[in-house]
């Protein structure tokens, strides 16, 4: 079922956020991933919300990132919505910024040393960054996926 070829990155970022929502509702096993709010909104730092395996003690916050090509998510950023999502109650036990900016080894450490710094604060949250290179990879293990990704 995967496939090698390279799925073209959305050009809007509410296309590139209702892609998101066929990859979560399979990677956390719950049908009911869904948009937080609407434009205009707070949004707590989040795009989508859902539960690992509809538990309700699990929930999970993503944020979308759409970047243009040539430029990178900067830790800035990454920090400011790690905050915003940190903020919410009840407690995300997972939070993911994915985005089209390729994947960042520095992205990966920062994610590990802020959900460390959670940890000392008494909160075990999985922080996790993925940019296009790991998304595509997600992408192409699921079909729902894919098909919203790259319909042709």
């Amino acid at each position: 079922m995967a496939s090698s070829t390279i799925i073209n990155i959305p050009t809007d970022d509410k296309v590139f956020e209702s892609n998101c929502i066929p990859l979560f509702v399979g990677l956390l096993n719950d049908p009911n991933v869904k948009f937080v709010g609407t434009r205009g909104k707070k949004q707590f730092g989040l795009d989508l919300i859902g539960k690992r395996d509809r538990d309700p003690s699990q929930p999970v916050g993503i944020q979308c990132k759409l970047i243009t090509r040539g430029t990178k998510l900067s830790e800035m950023t990454i920090r400011r919505e790690v905050n915003q999502a940190m903020s919410i109650e009840p407690a995300l036990t997972e939070f993911y910024i994915v985005t089209t900016a390729t994947d960042e080894p520095a992205h990966d450490f920062l994610a590990t040393w802020l959900a460390q710094e959670q940890g000392k604060l008494g909160r075990i949250v999985d922080i996790q960054i993925w940019g296009w290179d790991t998304l595509q990879e997600k992408i192409r293990k699921d079909p729902k996926a894919l098909a919203a990704f790259d319909p042709d």
